[in-house]
């Protein structure tokens, strides 16, 4: 995932980079047009944009004054990109509050490589999970629910409830033969 991500910058609205993380070499001044073309036209509800060869998707912290960007290649579909933005903007904001509250306009560096390491990492294992979630059966499904009669949702009630109840017992076996 994070060959997928080229870039995250976080940018304070008066113009200071607080923050950025290049995976590879941008062509270009890509951040800088999209300042240009997008932000300071403040294009109301917009939090994606596409030019050239990137795809952006960004964040506004408007307490703060800050813009979290994102920038991955227009070829990449990056899943789950908005739970990605949103924890490394959420971690941002709640590590470096106070200094951010403190100034006006930030100008100082901030701290964070780990922490977006951290995250970066939680994400592309969330990423996998969602991959080997396999394909929903047609009784999960909301068309399946909707033209059961009463007697079949019943029964495919009391099959997953014996399901749980086996997957429980099984566990409780398991953690019983650890014990020993």
């Amino acid at each position: 995932m994070s060959a997928m991500l080229d870039c995250f910058t976080v940018l304070h609205k008066g113009g200071a980079v607080l923050w950025r993380k290049e995976m590879c070499k941008l062509q270009g001044e890509p951040i800088n047009d999209l300042i240009k073309t997008v932000l300071l036209e403040e294009r109301s509800g917009e939090t994606s944009y596409k030019k050239d060869a990137y795809q952006f998707k960004w964040a506004l912290v408007n307490e703060f004054d800050l813009v979290f960007v994102m920038v991955y290649t227009s070829a990449v579909s990056l899943l789950l990109v908005d739970e990605l933005l949103n924890s490394l903007k959420s971690s941002f904001v709640k590590l470096f509050k106070e200094r951010i509250t403190a100034l006006p306009k930030p100008t100082s560096k901030f701290e964070f490589e780990k922490e977006f390491q951290r995250i970066l990492h939680k994400h592309e294992q969330d990423v996998q999970a969602y991959r080997n979630r396999g394909q929903k059966q047609f009784v999960d499904t909301a068309l399946a629910a909707d033209i059961m009669n009463p007697t079949q949702k019943k029964e495919l009630a009391a099959k997953k409830a014996k399901a749980k109840d086996d997957e429980e017992e099984e566990e409780g076996e398991e953690e019983e033969d650890e014990d020993e």
